[in-house]
């Protein structure tokens, strides 16, 4: 096991500017690598899109919109984003934006979360559990994206700063320019068969981002690699 220290990034989104923003932990020294395939560019939304999934809906939802420990709170921004696109509705959730806050604390506390602890992948399974969907943790990042081409959606920890070059992600200036490693939940709620295409939602997009990103099956490698010989790092599979 490599030894690994926390790393702290700037949160600059809305309510909370100039706080801590702590995704996980990172591997001093070592360098993210750049995707070679980049997804379509977002587009600018304000209110967060509702496209047609599978079973309910793609909502894109920020863990800067949370007010209580907004650096920590990638894991539960993750489940609530892929419950709605199983069609289960999160307490709290309204369809607006507005509701991402009391959403994602009351996720939190159905995964048994503290504050300023993070998630844990066991943790991301109580999260579905607990509104009665089937879940498990998943090691393997390949079983883990065929499980969303078979329908299922799976959250996935990896690498924030890979998602740098292509969407605006919200850490700081310093931490995208020093390219260590933050330890990070995403969503990848659907495939598109025609495009080779996996739909990734993720909880760090900046408020000119916040929208579903097209990437193909090279960026979710690339996500994923800093961290795959890391114990406990992973993907939760659901559905």
């Amino acid at each position: 096991m490599r030894n690994r220290t926390t790393r702290f990034a700037t949160f600059a989104a809305t309510g909370t500017a100039g706080a801590a923003l702590l995704v996980g932990l990172a591997a001093p020294g070592a360098v993210a690598t750049t995707p070679t395939q980049a997804p379509a560019a977002p587009q600018s939304v304000v209110a967060p899109a509702k496209l047609a999934a599978k079973d309910g809906k793609i909502v894109p939802m920020r863990q800067g919109d949370t007010t209580v420990d907004p650096w920590h709170e990638c894991g539960p921004t993750s489940v609530s984003m892929a419950l709605l696109a199983l069609g289960k509705t999160p307490k709290g959730w309204t369809g607006e934006a507005s509701s991402t806050d009391a959403t994602v604390q009351n996720m939190k506390a159905s995964m048994n979360e503290t504050d300023g602890g993070g998630t844990m992948i066991g943790q991301g399974v109580e999260g579905f559990k607990a509104y009665g969907v089937d879940a498990h943790e998943e090691y393997d990042l390949g079983a883990a994206k065929k499980a969303v081409r078979d329908g299922k959606v799976a959250i996935v920890m990896g690498d924030a700063q890979a998602a740098a070059p292509w969407w605006n992600v919200n850490i700081s200036p310093d931490a995208l320019s020093a390219k260590t490693p933050i330890l990070h939940w995403i969503v990848v709620v659907d495939y598109d068969a025609d495009t080779d295409e996996y739909t990734v939602l993720d909880p760090l997009s900046a408020a000119d981002a916040n929208t579903p990103h097209q990437v193909k099956s090279s960026w979710l490698d690339t996500y994923y690699a800093n961290f795959a010989d890391t114990p406990g790092v992973g993907s939760v599979v659901a559905g």
